[in-house]
Order: C-alpha cells, then sequence, then structure tokens
C-alpha cells in the first residue's frame, strides 16, 4: 500500500511505521503474538497514543483508512439522504480483502 502509506521504519518482525500520505497522521503497528497493537500521532513529534488492538493486520489497515476518511469528512457525507456516494478507498479495501460487495 504505498500510495497510501510512506513507510518511517521497521525492525523487520515485530512493528513497523507508517505515515499517511492523506493526512500525515502516524501509525505504529505493533505484533503482539497473538493480535496486532495499533499506535497513533497526529505529528511524529506528539508521540503515540494506543489506537486500538486487532487480531488481524487487515483490520489495522482498515482501522487507519477509516479514521483518515473520518478526518477528511468523508464518512460524515457518506450516505445522506437516499443518495449511492462514490466508493471510497475503504470501500474498495473490503471489497478487494473482504469478497463483500459494498453497495447492494
Amino acid at each position: 500500500m504505498t500510495d497510501y502509506f510512506d513507510f518511517r521504519s521497521t525492525d523487520g518482525e515485530t512493528f513497523f511505521e507508517v505515515v499517511s500520505k492523506n493526512t500525515a497522521h502516524c501509525w505504529k503497528v505493533v505484533d503482539m503474538g497473538n493480535y496486532y497493537r495499533l499506535y497513533h500521532a497526529h505529528k511524529y513529534e506528539d508521540g503515540y497514543h494506543l489506537h486500538g488492538q486487532f487480531g488481524l493486520m487487515l483490520d489495522c489497515v482498515l482501522e487507519i483508512v477509516e479514521h483518515d476518511e473520518w478526518k477528511l469528512g468523508i464518512w460524515r457525507h457518506k450516505r445522506i439522504g437516499k443518495r449511492k456516494q462514490p466508493k471510497t478507498y475503504f470501500d474498495g479495501l473490503i471489497e478487494t480483502y473482504c469478497r463483500v460487495p459494498v453497495y447492494v
């Protein structure tokens, strides 16, 4: 997903840090063995806070993308009235990796 993130650092096995190209927010994913911890910072200098714990790496990625779309105001306007809104990056990830149609 290098089109979505800039990779900041990694130890190659237990964690990696990325920066969202959309919001410039920083994220750190730590492999805890049976689950992943997701940390978030608005700016790298601010330091991280725990954002959540997830069972799959995909869940971490979806959480980051959903957070970005919420921060950018996409989710507030996603389903206004009965109009169908354009698919978001999040919707595309769900369709690709979960094999579930987003719009019925």
